[in-house]
């Protein structure tokens, strides 16, 4: 079989066509938010390249239209508004280069309540599982996705700050608004989860798996919370998002599936042959979060970036730091004379990642946290 190997070399891959992505929804209860990029070749080591200067505008079928404003790297947002739940809409995109895009009009969908998250330890993983249920008549295809946060506590806690002076560092004691050993950082789905209850006799969806995390993560040393969020979907919506994670997911071995065309509902006006990747769904969200504390779970040896964290001594002269102090330490406590208290001798320290939490994550804890 190994004499067999040939290289594959279509001209698909070959082309360097780069074509406008558009990925989003029509929320009529909740912020829309819009990503616009465009393809890069196979062979590229670079990631989609971001759309910026677009102007992104929803239109409903009565000839309104509200714009949505650039956020950030290729992120266009709208809220604050609630939508007519029996009107259709449609996404306008005018890009830089003067091109227009529309998708087709689509109706709303409208998404049920989450019944609930919860989880299960399976070995060494932690299995996160969503419950609903919709009205016989209504939807039965269903898309999730997720954003997690979890509290980072540093292995110390340091009390005092070095500021720079000149050439030299002093020593000052920290703020509150400085405090580095506690933080909070988040991550968001990047995988494509659906769920049909179309082949059974209930329009119920149960313990549908959302995420796995490993139960050694630093994840569930303190605090966790996973917020699902929930949209229904009309068969030819869910129908694309099946064949977006067979052709993005599901590929690379003789035992999956071939990849297929994407054809989405998107398509460009002033170049009616350009392709178009991306389909613009419309309905409300449903969302819901759970919070799960580490000590509720069974205790185990975490693999903690800190582990084999220790601290140093650092010599101090006169308001000062001797020549050899480490750049790369931060100070923690100080050392005090015990004849006597109020003279300070010199101070402990450690490396970054054993004192300041910013290094992974942020201080400022989100306001749903508690």
């Amino acid at each position: 079989m190994a004499g067999c190997k040939k290289p594959y070399n279509p001209g698909a891959i070959k082309s360097g066509g780069s074509y406008l992505v558009v990925e989003g929804f029509i929320s009529t209860n909740d912020t829309i938010v819009v990503k616009l990029s465009r393809t890069v070749s196979v062979g590229s080591h670079g990631s989609a390249d971001t759309v910026l200067g677009a102007a992104v505008a929803v239109e409903d079928d009565q000839n309104g239209s509200v714009s949505l404003t650039e956020a950030a790297n290729g992120i266009y947002k709208l809220g604050g508004l609630q939508f007519n739940a029996a009107g259709k809409y449609r996404l306008r995109i005018k890009t830089a280069d003067k091109k227009e895009y529309v998708s087709d009009f689509v109706l709303p969908v409208s998404t049920p309540p989450i019944d609930s998250v919860g989880y299960t330890i399976n070995g060494d993983k932690i299995d996160f599982y969503v419950n609903t249920h919709n009205a016989p008549a209504a939807s039965r295809y269903y898309r999730w996705d997720y954003g997690e946060t979890w509290m980072i506590h540093t292995k110390f806690v340091s009390l005092f700050k070095a500021y720079v002076s000149g050439t030299d560092r002093r020593i000052g004691y920290r703020s509150l608004r400085d405090e580095i050993n506690i933080c909070w950082s988040s991550d968001s789905s990047s995988s494509i989860t659906l769920g049909s209850s179309d082949k059974l006799t209930q329009n119920v969806i149960a313990s549908q798996p959302i995420t796995s995390v490993p139960r050694k993560s630093e994840k569930f040393t303190e605090r966790y919370s996973i917020l699902v969020n929930q949209y229904a979907l009309s068969k030819e919506a869910y129908t694309y998002y099946q064949k977006l994670k067979t052709n993005t997911e599901q590929l690379g071995s003789i035992f999956d599936a071939q990849p297929s065309q994407l054809t989405g509902n998107v398509h460009c006006v002033t170049d009616p042959g350009e392709p178009v990747l991306g389909y613009i769904a419309d309905g409300s969200v449903t969302h819901k979060r759970i919070f799960v504390n580490g000590s509720d779970l069974p205790s185990t040896l975490l693999d903690l970036p800190y582990y084999g964290c220790t601290a140093d001594t650092l010599l101090y002269t006169n308001s000062y730091f001797a020549r050899f102090y480490y750049l790369d330490e931060i100070p923690v406590n100080a050392i005090v004379d015990p004849k006597a208290p109020k003279d300070t001798l010199g101070y402990t320290a450690s490396s970054g990642i054993c004192v300041d939490c910013t290094l992974r994550g942020t201080n400022k804890q989100p306001a749903f946290w508690k």
